[in-house]
């Protein structure tokens, strides 16, 4: 009788995985950080990334389908039974601004030196993007990324891409159940096919510098979002922190915002952009009330390219 529970329990450990390894369906490596989804009727109920090795421990939750997805890949939706201890993402085409050889002057542009505001917390899944123009008028070498911390406990891995510019018309319902709009911009396509994964750390001190020229990346003509997205909080035994004090979550530095170019994702089960400062503006427009203080930020954020 032993044997036979013993059996049945393994039978039933086996009948479903209790992880999966994302892979790249051509060479066979692991995808770090891959970002999943998992839905029930069409409907977020809970969210994770890969490990740096591609391994995903599978949620308790309730859910019917998983929705894979990792830059340079083509999106992957699995349903809940057909979860096996591997699944792979194709490799997507991704069409690239050309790469500038320049000995020009590194110049710093953004919006890097400006007086504190505030403090925002980023914690796992949130997703910032600042919109960057570009002075020179043509495409560009984009060599680095500097980012001001308001503090940091733990090393904060993140996700750095480019992303298009997306100009729309954001509709909502006003009192009485009539509809207005306003105009507004998100990012859009990604511009960027890798992986770019790198870490802040505590020991590094509050100004982040973060070196991009080896990924050879270039910023259009017309400006780009530069997107930082937060994997996870990890402490000195490198071991991830998945629910971190509230006052131990890496903080960003904002400012007072001089234009309304800062969009936010607030969590990985999140699947829409919000243009902050344009939402929170159309608000208090449509209130007719004062905002407070340091109601419309930016995080102090600056690029370095080569003009």
């Amino acid at each position: 009788m032993r044997l036979y529970q013993l059996f049945m329990l393994l039978v039933f450990w086996t009948a479903e995985a209790q992880t999966t390894a994302i892979l790249d369906a051509e060479n066979k490596q692991a995808i770090p950080y891959a970002t999943v989804v998992f839905k029930k009727e069409g409907k977020p109920v809970d969210g994770f990334y890969t490990s740096e090795n591609g391994i995903l421990e599978l949620p308790s939750s309730e859910y019917d389908t998983a929705e894979i997805s990792s830059l340079g890949y083509e999106n992957k939706s699995v349903a809940r039974h057909d979860i096996k201890a591997q699944l792979y993402l194709k490799p997507k085409a991704i069409e690239l601004a050309e790469v500038i050889v320049s000995s020009a002057k590194d110049t710093l542009i953004g919006e890097y030196n400006f007086k504190k505001a505030k403090s925002q917390p980023i914690g796992t899944g949130h997703q910032l993007a600042v919109f960057i123009d570009n002075p020179a008028g043509r495409d560009v070498p984009l060599k680095a990324l500097w980012l001001k911390l308001a503090k940091i406990k733990y090393t904060t891995v993140v996700r750095i891409y480019l992303c298009e510019r997306k100009d729309y018309v954001q509709e909502y319902i006003e009192a009485g159940g009539e509809t207005g709009s306003y105009e507004s911009y998100i990012p859009a396509e990604a511009l960027t096919a890798q992986n770019i994964i790198t870490e802040l750390k505590p020991e590094n001190g509050n100004d982040a510098k973060i070196d991009l020229a080896k990924y050879e990346l270039v910023l259009p003509k017309d400006g780009a979002f530069i997107v930082m997205e937060i994997i996870g909080h990890y402490n000195t035994l490198n071991q991830n922190v998945v629910k971190p004090a509230v006052k131990d979550i890496t903080a960003i530095e904002v400012h007072k915002a001089v234009n309304d170019n800062y969009c936010q994702r607030l969590g990985i089960t999140n699947l829409f952009w919000v243009n902050t400062n344009r939402w929170l503006r159309n608000d208090y427009e449509y209130m007719g009330s004062k905002p407070p203080r340091n109601t419309f930020v930016t995080p102090t954020m600056g690029v370095v390219i080569g003009i």
